[in-house]
């Protein structure tokens, strides 16, 4: 970053501290790069003109080395010379296309749960069209799964021996794969009472 901000101006004088700050001075003015923001309660005890930061306090970059130079360079008046220009917009430019490519990702993402929530949502229906009218014969197999349940040795294994009682029951009398939870679901969602 130092040979980035000397390109600027050939009077501009460069700095770095042994903890990373850079301190860059021109024409009286001062100017203070830190590689994090300032913690808390710590208070401002820096005389500088501009401070500028180049990760927050979590380590995530907020400022590159193109953006810093940009800042100087708008404070101090100058003007950016042609190769740091060109790597300038060279890294905007990728900026943007990884921007570009991260919305599309999410894009593409909120459709597939669309999809998804789609197919759910036939899927519920399905099984409500299944069990309309048959309340009887489902309050039996739910009778029969909770029985069978509860041959289990402690809770999670009468949980499992009910839900796997119930699929494969349920598979047979109604002709699909349903949980009992999906079955609640579809009943919740489409039952008119």
């Amino acid at each position: 970053m130092e040979k980035l901000l000397q390109s600027l101006h050939e009077d501009i004088v460069v700095n770095r501290a042994l903890t990373g700050t850079i301190y860059v001075s021109y024409n009286y003015k001062k100017i203070r790069i830190s590689n994090h923001e300032p913690r808390q309660f710590t208070g401002n005890r820096i005389s500088a003109d501009l401070l500028i930061y180049t990760h927050d306090i979590t380590g995530k970059e907020i400022n590159s080395k193109y953006e810093v130079v940009e800042k100087i360079a708008d404070f101090l008046n100058l003007k950016i010379p042609g190769p740091v220009k060109g790597a300038i917009t060279r890294h905007n430019n990728k900026k943007k296309a990884e921007a570009q490519k991260l919305r599309e990702l999410m894009r593409k993402n909120e459709l597939s749960m669309k999809v998804l929530q789609l197919k759910k949502a036939l899927f519920h229906l399905r099984i409500w069209n299944v069990i309309k009218g048959k309340e009887k014969q489902l309050k039996q197999l739910l009778k029969e799964a909770a029985e069978y349940g509860d041959l289990g040795s402690n809770g999670s294994k009468r949980k499992k021996r009910r839900v796997s009682f119930f699929k494969r029951e349920f598979k047979n009398r109604f002709g699909i794969t349903a949980t009992p939870n999906d079955v609640a679901i579809a009943i919740k969602k489409f039952n008119p009472n």
